[in-house]
């Protein structure tokens, strides 16, 4: 996992304050960018949050930033799901990650898992199955 640099943090907070949520074209944003240094350097950077996640290409020219927050999310998800796993692991239970990074619970006592992990539920899909 590539982590976010500082310099492309402080381009994506800038676009995201400047822009929100609305679309914006790449012209805007190298004017609002030159600010922080040359348009050069600005278009690579907003290539690399194209490619990191943080902004979303329509088109060509058109740009929507994403929430910081869905952002880390899915970038983290790999090692919460891994997190998650261990732990669980480690109390007994027996755990199986899938392909998409999903776990696999093989419990009966669902209710108590169920009341620690499903704040986590928009983020991993969780699965359990009861064998006796």
């Amino acid at each position: 996992m590539v982590w976010i640099t500082k310099r492309e943090v402080a381009y994506y907070v800038v676009i995201r304050q400047v822009f929100e949520d609305r679309p914006f074209n790449i012209g805007e944003a190298l004017d609002v960018l030159a600010i922080l240094g040359s348009k050069t350097i600005a278009r690579k950077i907003i290539k690399k949050l194209v490619s990191r996640g943080l902004l979303e290409k329509i088109d060509n020219t058109t740009y929507r930033a994403k929430n910081f927050d869905d952002v880390l999310a899915t970038i983290l998800k790999e090692y919460i799901v891994e997190r998650i796993a261990r732990t669980l692991r480690s109390r007994g239970f027996d755990v199986k990650k899938n392909l998409d990074n999903n776990l696999l619970i093989y419990t009966c006592d669902i209710q108590y898992i169920d009341s620690v992990l499903n704040p986590l539920k928009n983020i991993i899909d969780i699965k359990y199955v009861c064998t006796y």
